[in-house]
């Protein structure tokens, strides 16, 4: 997102609002810690629920937004989406609830890192390749199979969990669709159209859906694709030819994205036929989920037991200084995640108050989880 969107966005949250936004989540058992993203029109806070001594994503979109007048179709759209769904790798709602112009999506909580900030500096090595394919693609079988299309499928929307499961997010334009029926609005990222949808004849969604999947596994496997700049041009290089892949591309890569981005809607696989795909068998990927699991479970143990030790320095630091109150932060000046010097000027007191609720939640987390040698299964959709 460039300069001038993030100015827009933030122009729809000035101080007051957040203000505002703040004691709504906090009527409903939620305290605000910091702002960890933004959307075309939504701003995404990382909260504590006391109720539930655990940590959330609450996604706030203005549905009165001048700027976005579809923000309230949008929004409205996402959770009705969300609350149909569960599966693993699907973002999952916990709840949800309006305010006047707000509405509010209490998501369950990922790590900072989207997919697209996994391959931006390089391609995903196998056989971690291979785990987020399969994953992504069992997600969007999934939606397919309870008859939704997710219409905006690309890097970007896979967020990251603790664990290192992907989950497919932003359900903003998804929506039921018959099978066979055709569409005739056209919506998404530029980047990932399908040639029908740039050409503006009735699609298929669904198909159009595979297309958008085999333009993001190509750039898993090889790295950004180096689009220009110019919409015009973008929609002309796919209309030229669609995506070329490069001749270093692993030959199984290779042949299963050129299927999926056929310059003929009819050609391409469904999401059935690629989940049964013989790239997906040649590595046990329960097996490499839970080898995963197990390796983040220990890092996490370690920043723990790190953060423990910070505390216990900070909190000596605090008592040496006869500190008897601690002033709650000013939401209109939460730190965020676009300047890490917000972070480092925010008192050590508040800094402590905030890092030990992470805390409790980081131990909530790994103490509930099952103790099976298995730390994380795949589960197919049934």
């Amino acid at each position: 997102m460039n300069r001038g969107k993030k100015q827009n966005v933030l122009s729809e949250f000035p101080p007051e609002r957040i203000e505002c936004v703040s004691k709504i989540l906090e009527e409903h058992g939620f305290s605000m810690m910091e702002r960890i993203g933004r959307g075309g029109f939504s701003i995404i806070f990382r909260v504590y629920s006391n109720k539930y001594n655990s940590e959330f994503a609450a996604k706030i979109t203005n549905k009165a937004s001048t700027r976005h007048k579809t923000s309230n179709i949008t929004s409205q759209i996402e959770e009705n989406a969300l609350k149909q769904f569960d599966h693993p790798n699907i973002i999952k709602l916990y709840d949800s609830f309006h305010e006047g112009d707000l509405a509010f999506l209490i998501l369950e909580l990922c790590t900072p890192a989207s997919l697209y900030s996994l391959i931006k500096d390089a391609p995903i090595p196998s056989p971690k390749l291979f785990i987020y394919m399969k994953q992504i693609v069992s997600a969007i079988q999934y939606c397919h199979s309870r008859g939704f299309v997710h219409r905006d499928i690309k890097p970007q929307n896979i967020l990251i969990d603790i664990y290192g499961r992907s989950k497919l997010a932003d359900f903003g334009m998804a929506i039921p669709v018959e099978k066979g029926q055709k569409l005739t609005d056209y919506i998404g990222s530029p980047q990932y159209l399908p040639p029908e949808m740039i050409r503006k004849v009735p699609y298929d969604p669904y198909k159009a859906d595979i297309w958008s999947l085999g333009v993001t596994f190509y750039e898993m496997a090889m790295g950004p694709i180096d689009w220009p700049k110019n919409i015009e041009l973008i929609v002309s290089s796919i209309m030229d030819g669609g995506i070329v892949v490069n001749t270093s591309t692993p030959k199984s890569v290779a042949k299963m994205v050129m299927a999926m981005t056929n310059m003929d809607p009819q050609k391409r696989p469904t999401i059935d036929v690629i989940s049964e795909l013989t790239i997906f068998s040649k590595y046990d990927i329960d097996a490499l989920l839970a080898k995963s699991a197990q390796a983040i479970k220990k890092k996490t143990s370690l920043a723990i037991m790190n953060q423990q030790t910070q505390q216990q320095q900070q909190q000596q630091q605090i008592n040496i200084s006869s500190i008897n109150s601690i002033p709650n932060p000013s939401y209109s000046n939460l730190p965020n995640r676009d300047n890490d010097s917000d972070w480092k000027n925010i008192s050590i007191a508040q800094r402590s108050t905030i890092n030990s609720q992470r805390l409790v939640t980081a131990q909530l987390i790994i103490s509930s989880r099952p103790r099976s040698k298995r730390a994380v299964s795949f589960n197919s959709p049934t």
